[in-house]
């Protein structure tokens, strides 16, 4: 016979906690998970080398944003704004500062605003056991997806961060909150949240429906939350060109194509073992996944007490963002961190519901359930660091060499320029781009650069217009992926540019005479 009651009582009845000592376990975990991200950060050349493509793109918005251009209206941002918005204070201290100082202080605090999930994932698990707290804020601070996802400035750990924080707020006891407020502040942060990335709708459905049973006055309230919330970080870019924002943030990442990844990549990223021989079998991988997703329902399927509502709205929302993770054509690792809080609290609870399976003859070895999924977790997480510890290349030296402060240069990504302290030009008319993969995608119709045999001339005549307005050109290696080389292109760049310098990245200067 099961216990009655609801998991929250049955964890507060056989393993309360202090609150003092649940807070002292939290900022322990938290503690070392943000060691673990600074760790991997300290690599050679992390802190000032190319990390990423994406990253570039928000802190170059939010560099032209500081100099008055608006995306979507000024020049190409496929992204919902809500981080670049975050990030303006940086940006503005990036003009006494350089470029340079400030990606890097992003990168500083990504770690920091990981290392807060961690610490959020405790506070709501923090009435349950300290099982709980360690199962779940565990998971969150070792897991391979969030650590390398911190590295850099990603969409994901803000997404995780709003949305955490609206459950935080939303949240009581595992029930909904009581007072009126609450669900306005959640409706708040889950719209700055979907400002963020727009991924934000998968939980936000889920706190939507679970509000809704309980009391359509509230979830009107939550519906003026979210409303406002997004209109805080988006509405302005919105006003400015509705049409633009629509296609750029909306159409262009819908439409997108791309080659499929692999359902073995995605389950070895998700399960943590994407470096291992599970990533190319597609049969190891889903029997690694099935076992994974069994191991954590198990306990809900064998002790059929109700489901809170914080259990309805944690594997609710875990359950619509697996499903997005198989449906999207294209999957990159650091999709897998929206999973991570979902799968931590929705440990957190399975383990109190573990803790009330009766001890008969089928009786589950409880005890070394957490230490041993925390510790294979911790082992995958380890090989993913020290892979990823290799120096990355940084491109300051050989830019700064050849190109002038102030100078007009076109590249494929910005983190080039940002890093090299030539992102600022002082040539009236020189191109403003901070995604030319963005750019790719809205001038042709959402396909991607690398599948383009016969560019569109729109596209063809942006880059044409781009080099001619340019002193200096700055490829990285990957540019192909970004830039359509057509017969046009390539000979504009190569009858009115010659390459100077081909340490890490290709300096080409324009032609005397």
């Amino acid at each position: 016979m099961n216990p009655g009651g609801t998991p929250e009582e049955i964890g507060a009845g056989r393993s309360s906690v202090g609150s003092r000592h649940a807070a002292a376990v939290i900022a322990a975990v938290a503690v070392a998970g943000l060691a673990l991200r600074l760790y991997l950060l300290a690599g050679p050349s992390h802190l000032g080398g190319i990390a990423e493509y994406d990253d570039a793109v928000y802190f170059g918005t939010s560099l032209l944003m500081s100099h008055g251009l608006w995306p979507y209206r000024n020049f190409v941002m496929v992204q919902p704004p809500g981080l670049p918005t975050l990030m303006l204070p940086l940006a503005f201290l990036a003009h006494a500062t350089g470029t340079r100082a400030m990606l890097e202080a992003t990168r500083i605090v990504t770690c920091l605003v990981s290392a807060l999930n961690i610490g959020l994932v405790g506070y709501l698990l923090r009435r349950l056991s300290i099982g709980s707290i360690l199962a779940g804020t565990g998971f969150m601070a070792v897991y391979p997806s969030s650590v390398l996802t911190s590295q850099t400035l990603l969409l994901e750990p803000y997404l995780n961060l709003f949305v955490l924080l609206a459950l935080a707020v939303l949240l009581e006891e595992g029930s909904l909150a009581r007072v009126w407020w609450r669900f306005l502040g959640a409706g708040v942060l889950l719209g700055m949240a979907g400002a963020v990335k727009t991924w934000a709708i998968m939980p936000t459905v889920v706190v939507a429906v679970v509000v809704g049973l309980a009391s359509r006055r509230r979830l009107l309230l939550l519906a003026v939350g979210i409303a406002a919330g997004f209109a805080l970080l988006a509405g302005p870019f919105f006003l400015t060109d509705p049409q633009a924002f629509v296609r750029e943030v909306v159409l262009d990442q819908f439409v997108r194509g791309g080659i499929r990844t692999p359902f073995g990549l995605r389950v070895g990223y998700l399960t943590g073992f994407a470096v291992s021989p599970v990533s190319g079998n597609p049969w190891a991988a889903a029997t690694v996944g099935a076992l994974a997703l069994g191991a954590l329902t198990y306990p809900f399927v064998r002790v059929r007490t109700g489901l809170s509502q914080s259990e309805r709205i944690v594997l609710g929302s875990l359950a619509l963002v697996l499903v997005s993770m198989f449906v999207a054509p294209e999957f990159f690792y650091h999709y897998a961190a929206f999973v991570a809080p979902f799968v931590a609290l929705g440990w957190g609870h399975a383990l109190v519901r573990l803790r009330a399976i009766p001890r008969d003859g089928h009786r589950v070895p409880r005890a070394a359930l957490v230490p041993v999924s925390i510790g294979a977790m911790a082992l995958a997480s380890m090989v993913h660091l020290e892979g990823s510890r290799v120096g990355l290349v940084d491109p300051s030296v050989a830019v700064r060499r050849v190109v002038p402060a102030g100078a007009c240069v076109v590249t494929d990504t910005a983190e080039i320029t940002i890093l090299s302290d030539r992102f600022f030009s002082s040539s009236p008319g020189c191109p403003r781009i901070v995604d030319a993969f963005g750019t790719a995608l809205d001038y042709s119709g959402s396909v991607p650069p690398a599948d383009i045999t016969t560019a569109p001339r729109r596209l063809e005549q942006f880059w044409i217009r781009s080099f001619s307005r340019a002193n200096y050109v700055v490829l990285s290696a990957n540019n192909a992926a970004r830039i359509p080389w057509t017969p046009l292109v390539l000979g504009y760049l190569r009858g009115h540019f010659h390459l100077v310098s081909e340490t890490g990245v290709s300096v080409f200067v324009r032609n005397s005479g």
